[in-house]
């Protein structure tokens, strides 16, 4: 009997890897899982087409394959084994770096409370609080305080959530937004979308399993092996997976917000936004080109009263990883 793997195995790659990704829709899982000694990661902002397929791109693509199918001697050996593009509200720069995550990373937590809808790296006085939402049509935001200081964060984050629901199962969709002093949301250009956030995330909690080996604290593998019902009314810890890492460097004034909902993340004809890049808003849709909103998600089984609870016993929060300055 032959098997087939219902995903790829990224560990039987042992050839030289040049995994380029995007901070929206491609991955850095190749890289992360590959076994090849000879790997390079490479992280860039923009569209599909503009970034990957520009002379600098093009050409970096033709010196990874000149050296490795050619055997020139080109200097690729001392290609910077990872390069990531850095975000700012007004720009971008590249920076070079020996591993991914970036070396002296610091991860923070940013712990969420439900009773004023507020995040802050500081737990010692938060108190127990549970705040409710429609699954379909409703959700919760959680925002800091404006940083005091320019601050960069770059590289994977993870989500930890307590959440219940008055039925058997239940979606999230989270998304990191940065938020201008003015109130409004900074977007960026996306891999297959003009306005996104700074990352999205995404769980159906039946899926809530981890496997330990494969997962860290800012990057759970979930397996999808098996489905296990809540039961309603009862709190679950779970840890929500974010498509890719990001990179942000937030100005003084501005402040990040957490939004966790049970439909797709979008921004309307309505919102009040600010484009960090020279394109048009769409018509109102979700946020990037795949989307969950689909005829077999039974509204009575994801259409409950979803809960997210904080604080005490239930610590819920977001987890960045910091640069220091």
């Amino acid at each position: 009997m032959r098997w087939v793997l219902n995903r790829a195995d990224a560990s039987r790659i042992k050839v030289p890897l040049l995994d380029v990704a995007n901070w929206t829709d491609w991955s850095t899982a190749g890289y992360r899982f590959a076994a090849s000694k000879d790997k390079w990661l490479r992280i860039q902002t923009g569209d599909h087409l503009t970034p990957f397929y520009s002379e600098e791109a093009l050409a970096l693509q033709k010196r990874f394959f000149d050296h490795f199918l050619k055997g020139l001697d080109n200097g690729w050996e001392k290609e910077p084994r990872v390069a990531v593009q850095i975000r700012r509200p007004n720009g971008t720069v590249w920076r070079s770096a020996s591993a991914w995550p970036l070396p002296g990373t610091r991860w923070q937590r940013y712990y969420l409370d439900a009773a004023n809808a507020s995040m802050t790296p500081d737990s010692e006085h938060l108190a127990s609080a549970e705040k409710s939402y429609a699954g379909l049509e409703g959700g919760l935001t959680f925002t800091t305080k404006p940083f005091s200081a320019e601050t960069e964060f770059t590289g994977p984050i993870g989500v930890r959530l307590w959440v219940g629901s008055s039925t058997t199962d239940m979606d999230i969709f989270a998304a990191l937004r940065l938020i201008d002093p003015q109130g409004r949301d900074v977007t960026f250009v996306g891999n297959s979308d003009p306005n996104v956030p700074l990352d999205l995330g995404y769980l159906r909690v039946s899926h809530r399993a981890v496997d330990p080996a494969k997962s860290t604290p800012y990057q759970p593998f979930h397996p999808h092996a098996t489905s296990e019902p809540m039961t309603p009314g009862e709190l679950y810890p779970v840890d929500v997976e974010f498509t890719e890492p990001t990179s942000i460097v937030i100005p003084k004034g501005y402040r990040l917000a957490l939004t966790i909902q049970g439909k797709d993340f979008g921004y309307g004809p309505d919102a009040n936004i600010v484009h960090a890049d020279d394109y048009a808003l769409p018509d109102a849709h979700n946020s990037g080109l795949f989307f969950a909103a689909h005829p077999n998600r039974d509204a009575t089984l994801y259409g409950g009263t979803n809960t997210i609870a904080t604080g005490g016993e239930h610590v819920s929060y977001l987890l960045l990883p910091r640069i220091p300055r």
